[in-house]
């Protein structure tokens, strides 16, 4: 095997966020830029600047050894970096090869791929050449069994090892020293090959984060349905048990969504692949390379099919529980005090974010929990006292010093330091619970409505307490 010539073909597949031309020539220019002043690269003529949908193609004022060439194709800019070096010596063309084996494209988070254009003449076998190559240019001790694809101008080998491709070019009229034949077939295909790679994995992680929020939303409904089955919360904590359920189902429709998107574009790209293969089958004599990709491929794409319709199938079943766990809720018998509880939660959901101390927010926690009329109301009775309590200690007055004055009295006395602060409403449904709650912790009897006056009342004066303290 003679190397007369090395080339080095390095490509970047940017996704464009959407697919109009201004866009992509704004991601072209930027990933262009550094390029350009590294390699002191210049506009060429002919023949790169047809047979393609340019963005910016490029070539070098020395020698034209160095080229940049961008084009469109679907959703995906592709920017190729070819390295080609004419010398005539093996040795100096390794040597070539082996500084510019490093990629171009560093700093840039899009995928990155790599091959090795070797020209040069062999009458060996393809697995023979195939397997030279690998040790004696890729330093391989135990190459495998390589895949090719022979063509009338030369090989195409994929080492399976270390993951690289190398072309070896025997007909260099054909090839045009490597160049124009990377810009066309090969990049096709290749093209095709890595959006298929970049899919599937895109595919992957849309499956890993379905698992992850999937668990989450089971575990969700399993809490809520244990809860609800012993009945230890009341109906409108679990409410918001099912808000954070329901945004999680939304979540999990939204990553199906973009799988199923996935899925089309791959099925896209493997049809595409298939028309090109079709294409080389003249030109093609052996290939172990090609169809071994469309297979794995085309086993992939099926895959991924039953996996993105067992994943729906799975969220259909999912909801099916969230809506009969949804109507044993509303079957639930509503007491009359309900919705006084559901405005008192948005009032603890809001202090929940400020400073508000523990004890506080430990007697709203019990407040929301189960129980008769008469516990509601000697809870609502004790976070009116701790209220009261808070603003008669904050008093600087003489009389806020005196120790164990009674509620009603603390509650006077800021009212009278305070006129301003304290509006008439909020006084008196601070003094209507005091009122009603020491009906419930002396009563012998405790009625729904006055449960319903009590919890109102507390409406009022939290109404007022978020406020006062800037929530």
């Amino acid at each position: 095997m003679n190397i007369t010539s090395a080339c080095c073909y390095h490509y970047l597949f940017s996704h464009i966020p959407n697919n109009t031309e201004t866009e992509a020539r704004r991601v072209g220019a930027e990933i262009a830029a550094p390029l350009i002043e590294a390699h002191h690269l210049t506009q060429p003529g002919p023949p790169f600047d047809n047979n393609l949908r340019g963005i910016s193609i490029l070539s070098r004022k020395n020698q034209g050894r160095t080229y940049l060439i961008q084009f469109l194709a679907h959703d995906t800019l592709i920017t190729e970096m070819i390295f080609n070096q004419a010398s005539q010596d093996e040795r100096d063309a390794m040597r070539y090869w082996q500084e510019t084996t490093h990629s171009p494209f560093p700093v840039r988070p899009d995928h990155i791929g790599q091959t090795t254009v070797l020209l040069g003449e062999t009458d060996d076998d393809p697995v023979i050449t195939a397997r030279r190559i690998a040790s004696e240019c890729l330093r391989e001790t135990l190459p495998d069994t390589p895949l090719f694809s022979q063509f009338d101008w030369g090989t195409l080998f994929y080492v399976s090892n270390s993951k690289q491709f190398v072309l070896l070019v025997t007909d260099r009229n054909l090839a045009v020293n490597g160049d124009h034949f990377l810009v066309e077939t090969f990049a096709r295909l290749e093209l095709f090959r890595q959006k298929l790679v970049l899919e599937q994995t895109q595919v992957d992680a849309f499956k890993e984060n379905y698992a992850q929020q999937s668990s989450a939303a089971q575990k969700i409904l399993h809490h809520l349905k244990t809860e609800w089955q012993r009945e230890r919360r009341s109906r409108i904590v679990v409410k918001e048990d099912v808000v954070a359920f329901n945004k999680t189902i939304s979540r999990l429709r939204g990553i199906l969504h973009g799988m199923k998107m996935a899925v089309l574009t791959i099925d896209i790209n493997r049809r595409n692949l298939q028309n090109e293969r079709r294409q080389l089958q003249h030109p093609l004599r052996q290939d172990t390379l090609l169809a071994a990709w469309l297979q794995q491929h085309n086993h992939r794409y099926r895959q991924i099919k039953y996996d993105w319709s067992y994943c729906r199938y799975a969220l259909a079943l999912l909801r099916a529980d969230a809506d009969q766990l949804r109507s044993d809720i509303e079957l639930f018998p509503v007491k009359l005090w309900e919705r006084e509880l559901e405005e008192l939660y948005s009032y603890y959901d809001r202090l929940k974010k400020s400073n508000v101390s523990e004890s506080m927010l430990s007697l709203f926690e019990e407040l929301f929990q189960n129980g008769t009329s008469g516990d509601i109301i000697r809870r609502v009775r004790k976070i009116n006292e701790t209220i009261i309590r808070e603003l008669y200690y904050s008093l600087d007055a003489q009389d806020a010093k005196q120790r164990g004055p009674g509620i009603g009295k603390m509650l006077n006395i800021c009212y009278n330091h305070m006129p301003k602060l304290f509006p008439d409403a909020v006084y008196h449904s601070l003094n209507h619970v005091r009122i009603l709650g020491n009906y419930g912790v002396h009563g012998l009897n405790y009625w729904e409505r006055q449960s319903k006056e009590i919890l109102s009342s507390l409406a009022t004066v939290m109404e007022w307490y978020v406020h006062k303290n800037g929530l």
